[in-house]
């Protein structure tokens, strides 16, 4: 049984417009402008004194699980709705073939499985969905709203890493299992890490040194990089590893550079690069500061230079079906690093390549895939675990390998639940939004090559107990 939340609006610039809110409101009302992944850990982490193991107490009434109901946050409105409505396909195809109906998709190739399309644990699996329009205040909202009044034991979603880390916060005050999803800052998995968040899609680290990886593997040794990257932390953390691995891989790096938030004309550093020597620009942004810099390295004739009598090359930390939509010719020849593309003809990409495009007429997009297989999984865990309870769930997802969902050998190291697997580094190939092979995919980095180091234990300590009041 599906239910979709209407959320009241909540704006985090200081206008506030709320709808039927109540005493709920006036509490929400009182939260402060969240800016940063620092001031949300600040403002959300809470840490109850006298508890040994640091973890939180919930103040979300809770009970214990006895159905499979899980829950969707995702932006289906504002400026993230395109990669949010993706994610709700994904997701609301996981949950018919987690219920029989449909041709089962990735059920069919997923190894090890222990489900059998007949719900989870004898139960049709019940959902939930939540527009977060794109907004902070919003999101915060909409789980509490989940937790509290729908009792759902799984979220999944998100459409960035601020987003991801408000969820990953209240999600382990209340004890449910956080499956995340386009979320790449490195600390939602380190300095924010918790024994209830799992991610499937790739972080800063292992985006940038299988760009490096990728762009070595084309270019050669002898190369010279300028770095421009965005004020974000962790497009900074993706530039940061691309640089040390490309130095390591004979790379010379010419010059670093950040912009601020404020900055709208990158001219100024693109004839900064074109006289410091270097041959290779690396562009440290994502969304629309990403499509807009983009633009004006195309505007401004970057791709069709000869430095050090070479072609200048143009290389991005994230790519995404939908910034080559809004690119079109502008990311044509533009090196990225991409989580899964539906072209992928292992199994499970087909499968679940198929099973997508029968039943929405279109390519699935990344952010369909890491949803959809973020939902299985939590499914499948489910069932080896034989528990709907979330210590449980977790203790059956850590450490868990799989394969036959389109990256070969997955799995989320118990260490601090990130997932590695092998990922892609793509070409752009600058065709128009209408056509879905907007990439040529130029090698497949195993996850050897990208693995990063383990982090230190769970900033939570032990998991909570499972006797969820």
């Amino acid at each position: 049984m599906a239910k979709r939340v209407q959320l009241p609006r909540y704006d985090t610039q200081g206008r506030r417009s709320f709808l039927k809110l109540g005493s709920r409101g006036m509490a929400l009302a009182s939260l402060p402008v969240l800016t940063s992944c620092t001031q949300l850990e600040d403002a959300l982490f809470q840490r109850t004194s006298g508890n040994a193991s640091g973890v939180p107490s919930s103040t979300l009434p809770r009970r214990a699980p006895d159905r499979l109901k899980i829950g969707l946050v995702a932006p289906l409105s504002g400026t993230h709705a395109i990669e949010g409505k993706a994610q709700r396909k994904g997701f609301e195809l996981a949950i018919r073939h987690l219920n029989g109906e449909g041709d089962g998709g990735m059920l069919n190739t997923m190894q090890p499985i222990s489900l059998h399309r007949n719900g989870v644990m004898g139960q049709a699996v019940e959902f939930v969905t939540a527009d977060n329009e794109s907004d902070l205040g919003v999101t915060n909202f909409a789980i509490r709203d989940l937790a509290t009044d729908d009792q759902i034991s799984m979220i999944v979603g998100g459409s960035s890493s601020q987003v991801s880390t408000i969820i990953s916060s209240i999600s382990a005050q209340s004890g449910i299992v956080h499956m995340t999803a386009m979320a790449h800052d490195n600390d939602l998995t380190d300095k924010f890490k918790t024994p209830y968040l799992y991610r499937q899609n790739i972080n800063a680290y292992i985006a940038g040194v299988a760009l490096a990886e990728g762009m070595a593997r084309d270019l050669g040794q002898d190369r010279a990089a300028y770095y421009l990257a965005d004020s974000l932390l962790w497009v900074q953390d993706a530039a940061d590893s691309m640089q040390s691995a490309s130095e390591q891989r004979g790379w010379r790096t010419i010059k670093t550079k950040q912009t601020s938030i404020e900055t709208v004309s990158y001219s100024e550093y693109f004839e900064d690069f074109i006289n410091s020597g270097a041959d290779v620009l690396v562009l440290a942004y994502y969304g629309t500061k990403l499509i807009e810099v983009l633009r004006q390295a195309k505007a401004y004739g970057i791709s069709d230079l000869q430095l050090n009598g070479r072609a200048v090359e143009l290389g991005i930390p994230i790519f995404t079906s939908v910034i080559a939509q809004q690119t079109a010719e502008d990311c044509a020849g533009v090196y990225g690093v991409l989580n899964w593309h539906w072209s992928l003809e292992d199994a499970g990409s087909v499968a679940f390549t198929q099973s997508y495009e029968a039943e929405y007429g279109q390519k699935p997009t990344e952010a369909a895939h890491t949803v959809y297989v973020q939902t299985l999984q939590y499914a499948d865990a489910v069932e080896r675990a034989a528990s709907f309870q979330p210590c449980d769930v977790s203790t059956s997802l850590e450490g868990h390998s799989f394969t036959g969902t389109g990256n070969g050998s997955s799995e989320y190291r118990a260490s601090d639940n990130q997932c590695v697997k092998d990922i892609l580094v793509v070409k752009g190939r600058g065709l128009p939004s209408t056509h879905s092979d907007l990439f040529d995919i130029r090698h497949t980095i195993p996850k050897a090559v990208t693995e990063l180091p383990s982090p230190e234990a769970y900033v939570w300590g032990e998991k909570r107990s499972c006797s969820v009041v």
